[in-house]
């Protein structure tokens, strides 16, 4: 069974990776999305909606919230199924620091490595295993977004329209 992806605001939510518990021990999975080869199951769905619930103070149980979590997984799945078809490659080491770079995050929202330990069930070093994979795929999902973002150029016409048409917003 593959894990999703927790994350910060929507844009945010398919580039940046949070390690958390597991929602439910006895929930059966079911499949609520396939994308390409990826799929998405009502698990990864409802422990990344808890998880965003709980970081941003929103309530779990709005179906809205569920719905643009969703949407926001499709979207990085495709993302990630884009990558794999562009060739787009992370080495080990990039990895490597993303990961230790998180587990450096979560141990001082924690306050220590014991209480990672302890809040997650399990060593350090098996968070890393569990989630390398994930890890990588961000990381491929996120070279792609800026490579796509990198081609993006607004003309100060352009800039001035927008600002124009969406002054009261």
């Amino acid at each position: 069974r593959r894990r999703g992806m927790p994350a910060a605001p929507w844009e945010l939510l398919s580039s940046l990776i949070t390690f958390y518990p597991s929602v439910s021990q006895t929930m059966i999975d079911r499949i609520v999305a396939v994308i390409d080869k990826e799929i998405i199951t009502e698990f990864e769905l409802l422990e990344r909606v808890n998880f965003v619930a709980l970081q941003n103070r929103l309530d779990a149980a709005k179906p809205e919230l569920k719905s643009q979590i969703l949407d926001a997984m499709v979207a990085e799945k495709l993302i990630l199924a884009q990558a794999i078809i562009d060739s787009v490659e992370v080495t080990d080491d990039q990895v490597n620091q993303a990961l230790d770079q998180q587990i450096q995050n979560i141990i001082r929202q924690l306050g220590s490595a014991e209480r990672v330990e302890q809040y997650y069930g399990k060593p350090i070093n098996r968070i890393k295993r569990e989630f390398r994979e994930e890890m990588r795929k961000q990381l491929l999902v996120q070279r792609v977004r800026q490579s796509r973002e990198a081609a993006i150029s607004v003309s100060r016409r352009e800039a001035e329209e927008f600002f124009t048409t969406y002054r009261d917003s």
